[in-house]
């Protein structure tokens, strides 16, 4: 009797295991990407159009390389909600600069974002402030002072470095940006003594000072590396559009930070991965590749979005239990 009951208990436990997201989460979301890409092919069968395939990379790449600094942050146990204005003032400074050689262009606006970083980083690092506050304060002082320096309007006809986003064969250089800083990254926070420090730290960041991290200097990098990654998503934005908008990137720390959900990674810190997280950007991408090609709404993609956001936490919550 009592080995029948033993028996049923670890049948249960592994049927709990199996269909639980603790140990298939990437499976499972390569399982609801192959679902989506299915169904979007049935609704839509300009879906599946080479054309159609090539750019959900390249109409993605801005949003794609902020998660990539998103994701280390939010492992680390912190938050950035300071990326779409700082993609925006970078992309000012872009513009502004667009007469001058590109080599100039890319460190000025390099050097705006990872100023930003710093700032970011040192309040809440050494000042021990709240990241959501530290974040917040940056995002509406950069918004504003990108209105500010604009009035605004915005830079037109910068195409001083349009070759940003062009072609290497069929494949969108954006794209093959995106797809390759993915892979570095990946390797950054799995095989490097940094990535395995970040996730120290958002495990515990007491236990973690206690084993010799040097805690405040690893968090602090995470933001400027995330500061830095927005230069570079603002460059790509900037060639795509051939415009700097004041007001550009608007939310895109919400599309970022729900993307790093949906790829597994936990709010609470310490758990996730680079790879979940380009999982999660195709998911938003193809679906909303999806809501455009059957005509969506800006507001009905809105709703959609927030019940995902709502799902994805969810089960982040699940998952730390």
């Amino acid at each position: 009797m009592d080995n029948n009951a033993c028996l049923h208990e670890g049948a249960a436990a592994k049927a709990k295991r199996f269909f639980s997201f603790k140990t298939n989460d990437k499976l499972g979301i390569l399982i609801a990407l192959l679902l989506l890409v299915i169904v979007s092919s049935i609704l839509s069968p300009s879906f599946l159009n080479a054309n159609n395939l090539l750019n959900i990379l390249r109409q993605n790449a801005m949003l794609g390389i902020v998660l990539l600094g998103m994701t280390l942050v939010i492992i680390g146990g912190g938050i950035d909600l300071s990326v779409g204005s700082t993609v925006a003032v970078c992309g000012l400074v872009a513009g502004y600069c667009m007469h001058l050689p590109f080599p100039v262009i890319f460190v000025a606006v390099l050097a705006t974002g990872l100023t930003a970083g710093v700032v970011n980083g040192y309040l809440i690092a050494y000042q021990k402030m709240e990241p959501f506050i530290a974040t917040l304060s940056s995002q509406i002082a950069l918004r504003g002072l990108c209105l500010f320096l604009t009035g605004g309007t915005y830079i037109s006809s910068v195409k001083s470095f349009s070759w940003l986003n062009g072609k290497i064969g069929i494949v969108s250089v954006p794209a093959i940006l995106l797809v390759v800083m993915f892979v570095v990254f990946d390797a950054l926070a799995v095989k490097t003594v940094f990535g395995r420090n970040v996730f120290a730290i958002g495990g515990g960041e007491v236990a973690a000072k206690l084993s010799g991290i040097k805690t405040r200097k690893v968090k602090m990098m995470t933001y400027v590396i995330s500061g830095g990654l927005c230069a570079l998503a603002a460059l790509i934005n900037v060639a795509r559009l051939s415009t700097a908008e004041p007001l550009a990137a608007s939310a895109l720390e919400v599309d970022a930070i729900a993307a790093a959900l949906v790829g597994g990674n936990s709010l609470l810190g310490g758990r996730g991965s680079i790879s979940g997280a380009f999982l999660g950007l195709l998911v938003f991408a193809v679906l909303a590749n999806l809501f455009n090609l059957i005509g969506l709404g800006a507001s009905e993609q809105q709703i959609f979005k927030g019940i995902i956001i709502v799902i994805a936490v969810l089960i982040s919550q699940r998952q730390k239990r």
